[in-house]
């Protein structure tokens, strides 16, 4: 189950379960640690459905990983035995995701930006107003405005978008002692697809990260790195890959530059 917020503030007196016996832990603030040997296994691309997308490996890549297998098979219609796993520990019931990249998108944009234009001193290409106001900047203390346009390129705001996942399983049928979780398969499920409709924000973000503020191509291999399950880590295929070792033939079988939109 998943749930698409457009404000950090609108999650804030979500009607969570408190923990306590017999619930897990409810989201919240706190730090989602994916749970040994889930997610780490996963190679997670952002090339297509996740069928094609996602795959397990027999052991984490930084370890040095030999086989793979489907994270889904569409031939059986069924799914690895991983996804029925807990996806974080301590086990949540539901958890907030961000993408690190989005969320920190308007601030390099800003420091890329920084000293280009100024109040009152605008070029053709720049603007500069109040977020979230339809006044006239002149309306307005200097230290309120902002530059919403630079160098062409509008300012990135309200990208920071956020994703509720929970647990699929009620846990009122008593079929498991320690209530409901959220299991990789439900984390996998929602975030894959929210991920994929964020794709093009993303190319965005990564070339103001790297200096150019020109998008990325379209075609550029994207990657889902295991580090925070609720603050989701976007790198390149020559950053994911940096220090693992995958099995022979995954990249032929999942080929991350063949883009399926």
């Amino acid at each position: 189950m998943a749930e698409i917020i457009r404000s950090a503030e609108s999650i804030a007196h979500w009607p969570f379960p408190l923990p306590g016996p017999g619930n897990p832990v409810a989201a919240g603030d706190r730090v989602n640690r994916p749970a040994p040997n889930t997610t780490q296994r996963l190679y997670w691309t952002l090339r297509g459905p996740l069928a094609s997308s996602i795959a397990v490996l027999d052991r984490p890549p930084k370890e040095g990983s030999h086989t793979f297998a489907p994270f889904y098979d569409t031939g059986t219609g069924a799914y690895h035995p991983i996804a029925a796993l807990p996806v974080s520990e301590p086990r949540v019931s539901s958890m907030t995701v961000h993408v690190e990249l989005l969320q920190d998108w308007e601030d390099n944009w800003d420091n890329w930006h920084y000293q280009h234009s100024e109040p009152g001193m605008e070029y053709e290409g720049s603007e500069w107003g109040v977020l979230g106001g339809e006044q006239n900047a002149q309306d307005f203390d200097i230290d309120d405005l902002v530059p919403l346009r630079c160098c062409g390129d509008p300012r990135p705001v309200g990208k920071d978008v956020s994703l509720v996942v929970r647990a699929s399983f009620s846990g009122d049928e008593g079929d498991d002692e320690d209530g409901s979780f959220v299991t990789v398969r439900d984390y996998v499920t929602a975030v894959h697809p929210w991920l994929m409709s964020l794709r093009n924000d993303m190319l965005g973000a990564l070339g103001t990260l790297n200096g150019d503020d020109n998008p990325y191509p379209q075609l550029t291999p994207l990657f889902v790195e295991d580090i925070l399950l609720n603050m989701v880590t976007i790198m390149t295929q020559e950053e994911w890959m940096h220090g693992k070792t995958v099995p022979e033939g995954l990249l032929a079988a999942y080929p991350p530059q063949q883009i399926e939109v």
